[in-house]
């Protein structure tokens, strides 16, 4: 970890790299996988690529380092009083605008051809070493149950295989956003999984939805308690 001068001032950064071993054989395609992430373009939701340098003829990637709480620490926040604890949900739009950023940045990903693993494993990933755009839709659904329900659907990557996704049951403090094509993203046949894109479009409908629910709710509230002036005023003059 350290810093690098930039027109934007200092910035904390962080140097990455992975094992001798991963690299000689090739379990992780590293310099490609640094090529692809310096041709990525900036985005609030990706985490900005500074550059790169050799030690040892080894390749580092340094990334912009984000000092921010983890998704796990975010959703186990709490609200104390001295009879009890209860976890401090978010609000919706907080929630959506969490889910429509992760999907944003993993089409940014795919649209480059990198695909990453995140949280839990699917099936083909985890027992054939397989990395799609379908793994990531799996994985991708993963982060968003968690954000959702605060747990995630499976309790351990071998589960997933085994265990039932939480096929129709939806957490009760989030209905408005309720999604099916979620639970489509837990599909053991690859093919029958939504892309990012149509989840990601999913979930856009839906927050319109819900813009446009509380913009006629606020119009009716208004109209119902609108007097137009003349009939007030001639309320005032029989008064």
């Amino acid at each position: 970890m350290g810093t690098v001068t930039s027109n934007d001032g200092n910035r904390c950064v962080i140097s990455l790299t992975v094992a001798e071993n991963a690299l000689r054989s090739q379990t992780v395609h590293w310099e490609e996988f640094v090529r692809n992430s310096l041709d990525l373009p900036k985005n609030q939701h990706l985490v900005n690529v500074e550059g790169i340098y050799f030690r040892n003829e080894i390749i580092y990637l340094v990334q912009e380092y984000l000092n921010c709480e983890t998704l796990f620490v975010r959703l186990q926040r709490c609200i104390s009083s001295p009879n009890s604890t209860t976890l401090m949900m978010m609000a919706t739009p907080e929630v959506i605008r969490h889910v429509l950023g992760i999907l944003e940045g993993l089409q940014i990903l795919h649209s480059f051809g990198t695909a990453c693993d995140m949280n839990q494993f699917a099936p083909e990933a985890l027992y054939e070493n397989k990395y799609t755009k379908a793994s990531d839709v799996w994985s991708t659904a993963v982060v968003i149950w968690e954000i959702l329900s605060g747990h995630a659907p499976f309790g351990s990557d071998e589960q997933a295989i085994t265990d039932k996704a939480p096929s129709n049951i939806w957490p009760d403090q989030y209905k408005t956003l309720r999604n099916d094509l979620l639970f489509d993203c837990w599909q053991l046949d690859c093919s029958l999984r939504p892309s990012v894109q149509a989840l990601w479009s999913s979930f856009v409908e839906i927050s319109h939805s819900l813009v446009n629910e509380i913009h006629c709710a606020t119009s009716r509230d208004v109209t119902e308690g609108y007097i137009p002036m003349s009939r007030y005023m001639d309320n005032v003059d029989n008064a």
